[in-house]
């Protein structure tokens, strides 16, 4: 799938990702939520997500 879309393409979206990233670290949860318990769940979920992305492209080390 990755032929589809140009370098520049990817490396814009790789960057926008790490501007996103939030100040404790996490990533935010840009959809509405039921509850803040929900929150708390779906952000360590999205931030996961974000680090994995990342590591798949070589944007930070996996210890």
């Amino acid at each position: 799938m990755r032929e589809l879309f140009t370098k520049e393409q990817i490396d814009g979206q790789l960057e926008s990702l790490l501007e996103r990233q939030e100040e404790d670290g996490g990533w935010p949860v840009d959809w509405t939520l039921p509850s803040p318990a929900a929150r708390s769940e779906w952000r360590g979920k999205v931030t996961l997500d974000a680090l994995s992305v990342l590591a798949a492209y070589g944007r930070i080390e996996v210890c």
